[in-house]
């Protein structure tokens, strides 16, 4: 492990002042007696033992009752950690931070959270970045504070990049984003991050705890608003490789049917699985109600005229409905399409259409108009190259 020496400018009597402050909060003979130590240490250049007798202390630290002071002195350790010499394992006493810090649930939880948010802005290597992170999603969670970090989730792809994070240490760090912002009431972002995780397993077969939790996706995926199409397509692509039986079967045949599915072929299952979508909290109102706007956007996505007709076979509405549902598909949040209504030749023109899924018919339809497009930009070209003659 390469030294710090050179990435910080350490004051050389902080380790001395950090001695003498703690031994003032020791007190009494202890407290000479501590200070005596430190500065042994300190002259035979032994950083680590002496990290090691500051953490001792880390109660009479946590107990200070200016809380800057306590910052002060887990800044002060931190920045003493950087003197080390070249070889001494930092990674290790980091953890010893890390445990000082965590090792209490009840008090000063909002010090110490901040605390290792601190020490994650002062350390400077992967793997050191990586644990600290790793252990501030695990405190605000068992502490209650998933509010206080669930910000960090924007940058925890970047990060992973950064560090060259292996894959089995991506896992974890997409499992704790995912219950932080659960727990924050970010529903689909909690979503996203719980996709990941179980894509990080690929073609490997789940572990019964991971199978519980790509129950819970699926479920979570079936209730997400209609304009989560993209989520489920994921969701549904990392389940792709995996053998699937019993209820999570099930509810992964449905979620299929969600992405590309009929609502007939949704009817069929319906009238099979009655009590199985009642057992399991699922809407078949609200499912019907997404498959039909999913149904309508993959008419849209496939023709830019429809005639009323067409829409009402495919939805199975009244000629009368078709409006409302176009709204409908209009009105989500972000909008379903973009289109126009015209009620006397009972057609709806779509300007925008968002595509349920995309997969090879959908390249091939990509082709197509992009084919028409060219032709008609060179008609259009072939027209005023006459004109300027």
């Amino acid at each position: 492990m390469a030294s710090y020496t050179t990435l910080v400018n350490v004051d050389g009597d902080t380790a001395t002042k950090l001695s003498f402050y703690i031994s003032n909060v020791v007190g009494g003979t202890d407290g000479t007696e501590y200070f005596t130590a430190c500065k042994a240490l300190i002259e035979e250049q032994k950083t680590e033992e002496l990290i090691t007798k500051f953490l001792e202390k880390r109660k009479e630290i946590m107990n200070i009752d200016n809380e800057k002071d306590v910052e002060g002195c887990i800044e002060a350790i931190v920045f003493v950690m950087f003197t080390l010499r070249e070889n001494v394992d930092s990674v290790a006493i980091v953890k010893q931070i890390l445990e000082a810090l965590s090792s209490d649930k009840a008090v000063k939880t909002k010090l110490r959270l901040r605390s290792m948010v601190s020490l994650f802005n002062l350390t400077v290597s992967g793997q050191t970045k990586y644990d600290v992170l790793s252990a501030i999603f695990q405190y605000a969670l068992a502490t209650g504070q998933c509010n206080e970090v669930s910000g960090f989730h924007e940058r925890i792809e970047s990060w992973m990049a950064e560090w060259s994070t292996e894959k089995m240490d991506q896992r974890v760090l997409f499992k704790f984003v995912s219950e932080v912002m659960a727990k924050d009431g970010q529903e689909s972002l909690a979503l996203k991050f719980l996709i990941q995780y179980l894509g990080t397993f690929g073609g490997e077969v789940y572990p019964e705890d991971v199978q519980a939790l790509a129950t819970t996706a699926v479920l979570s995926g079936i209730k997400s608003p209609v304009s989560s199409f993209s989520d489920r397509n994921a969701l549904l692509e990392s389940l792709s490789n995996q053998k699937l039986v019993g209820p999570l079967a099930i509810l992964v045949e449905l979620l299929r049917i969600l992405c590309t599915g009929s609502l007939d072929v949704y009817r069929s299952f319906e009238s099979s699985n009655k009590a199985f979508l009642v057992s399991n909290g699922i809407s078949h109102e609200e499912v019907e109600k997404s498959i039909r706007l999913l149904a309508l956007c993959s008419l849209g996505a496939s023709e830019s005229v429809l005639s009323y007709d067409v829409i009402a076979s495919t939805l199975k509405v009244d000629i009368f409905d078709v409006e409302m549902w176009v709204v409908e598909a209009m009105s989500q949040s972000p909008p379903l399409m973009e289109a126009s209504m015209d009620q006397f030749n009972s057609v709806v023109t779509i300007t925008r259409c968002v595509h349920r899924s995309f997969g090879p018919d959908q390249w091939k339809g990509l082709q197509s108009r992009l084919k028409a497009l060219r032709i008609s930009v060179a008609g259009v070209l072939e027209s005023a190259k006459k004109y300027n003659n």
